[in-house]
């Protein structure tokens, strides 16, 4: 593995929790930007996998937000994990 697809796995990893948090908290990405901020076009891009770098701060906002550690969010599969 290069750094780039360890990277990329993060990622992915993260894109697939963001899913299953909106999910299960029955949670729409326009509810998640009204209660955080964040721009709903930047949240799609997030959940779509077509941001490969969000910002630090947007992340720990939507781990805040579902009440998981940024760490979780990026690292573990909480889909199989909560």
């Amino acid at each position: 593995f290069c750094a780039h697809d360890v990277k990329r796995s993060l990622f992915m990893k993260f894109v697939q929790n963001l899913k299953y948090l909106l999910k299960k908290h029955k949670v729409t990405i326009k509810v998640l930007s009204e209660k955080t901020g964040i721009d709903s076009a930047i949240l799609y891009k997030m959940s779509a996998g077509k941001i490969a770098n969000p910002s630090m701060q947007n992340m720990l906002t939507i781990a805040s937000f579902f009440g998981v550690s940024s760490e979780e969010l990026w690292d573990q599969d909480l889909e199989n994990h909560i």
